[in-house]
């Protein structure tokens, strides 16, 4: 026997949910992987700079020293040219100071500013310009520490978006596979529990969809006696008693018009919107005027802004109009 559509269409759901996630994971996985220096020392650095670490500073980049600071003289000065060199402005942007650590000298590249006597930065190599002008005596360390710009905030734009991406795709993967242990766990069927056992709920839709005839289908919609489905390319169940508003959207945009199928259900905080040809959109709505007269709206831009501000306010409307059409002779 073919199993259900509905429960096809949630395992379906469900699977892709996990694959979506785990994709999420991979690929904040994958730069964070290509970046693996700057996690590495982000999360274990400083690290204290020592003769040791000098000798083999590995994966070590991020070091902090301390000691006493002395000027060297050396200076990094930048220069501004306006109005085509007319006018040139020269500033001090960097100083460079020395402390000895170890024995031996360390050079520290500094804010101007800078005070103090312990520093944290970015251990690289020692400019061959300043090397040659220390005396052999001196033993100077073939490193220095650039203190110019916090460690932790000189990174890859790419960096800090991975780890969210990472750590969202963690979270989503987790929810998505908790998901994927039991088909009644799909939003859309969860939420029939309003409407007695959800998989006695599906297996009513089931019935009512082999039953519905073609006027009642437009595209992947059906619209049965006591919802609306829809299988592809997502499942989609609006039952009539929770549908509070249904209408066509659209939004302008540089491309040009975008029709959205909306549909603003009780207990949910946003509505489901659907990207249709207006078209289909329409038709859908007009079907759902057959069976549920009172939920259309004709103006959803409207109503989605008062949905916004006042859901409660809407849903006892529904619940007022409902009930009304259920009192009318003609229902």
């Amino acid at each position: 026997m073919a199993e259900a559509t509905i429960l096809a269409a949630a395992r379906r759901d469900l699977a892709t949910g996990v694959k979506a996630s785990l994709a999420l994971v991979a690929l904040g996985a994958v730069v964070l992987g290509f970046n693996w220096k700057y996690v590495y020392n982000f999360a274990a650095g400083p690290a204290p700079f020592s003769a040791a670490l000098a000798a083999a500073p590995g994966a070590r980049e991020f070091v902090t020293a301390q000691g006493t600071l002395v000027p060297t003289g050396w200076a990094q000065d930048s220069t501004v040219r306006l109005l085509r060199g007319l006018v040139e402005t020269k500033s001090t942007t960097a100083r460079y100071l020395a402390m000895v650590v170890d024995g031996r000298l360390l050079v520290v590249k500094a804010p101007v500013d800078f005070a103090g006597q312990t520093v944290a930065g970015r251990l690289v190599a020692l400019p061959a310009a300043i090397q040659a002008t220390i005396p052999p005596s001196y033993a100077a360390y073939p490193w220095m520490v650039d203190a110019t710009i916090g460690y932790r905030w000189d990174f890859n734009l790419f960096v800090p978006a991975a780890a969210l991406v990472f750590v969202l795709g963690v979270v989503l993967f987790a929810n998505a596979l908790w998901r994927s242990g039991g088909v009644e766990r799909h939003p859309m069927i969860a939420r029939l529990a309003a409407s007695g056992t959800p998989l006695t709920v599906v297996d009513r839709l089931e019935t009512e969809l082999r039953a519905a005839p073609a006027a009642d289908r437009v595209g992947p919609f059906v619209v049965t006696r006591s919802a609306l489905v829809a299988i592809e390319p997502s499942l989609i169940i609006a039952p009539f008693q929770d549908l509070v508003g249904a209408g066509v959207k659209t939004t302008s945009g540089k491309s040009g018009d975008r029709h959205s199928l909306m549909l603003w259900l009780r207990g949910r905080r946003f509505p489901e919107s659907i990207n249709l040809e207006l078209a289909r959109a329409q038709a859908v709505v007009d079907r759902i005027s057959a069976r549920a007269p009172y939920a259309v709206v004709d103006d959803a831009a409207a109503f989605d802004r008062r949905w916004a501000g006042d859901r409660a306010a809407c849903e006892r409307d529904a619940a007022a109009a409902r009930r009304d059409a259920a009192k009318s002779p003609s229902s």
